[in-house]
């Protein structure tokens, strides 16, 4: 028998024990923040949309509305 945390029941599932769109869709994420290790990382991260953090050189950034609609 596999021990579980008692609140797993909580967690809706699918049939094949994947997490449901539901569950998903109620993380609370507000953006991606990324540590450019490079010039080529930040060019990178520059491209598909991410803004570097003000006071924070090589922190990148990409708010929840550039990816909110991709799942």
């Amino acid at each position: 028998m596999d021990a579980q945390p008692s609140d797993a029941a909580d967690i809706p599932t699918d049939e094949s024990g994947g997490f449901t769109p539901q569950f998903g869709e109620t993380l609370a994420v507000a953006a991606i923040v990324v540590d450019a290790k490079s010039q080529k990382a930040a060019a990178f991260y520059q491209h598909f949309g991410f803004i570097e953090l003000p006071g924070q050189p090589g922190r990148w950034m990409l708010s929840r509305s550039h990816f909110s609609g991709l799942a």
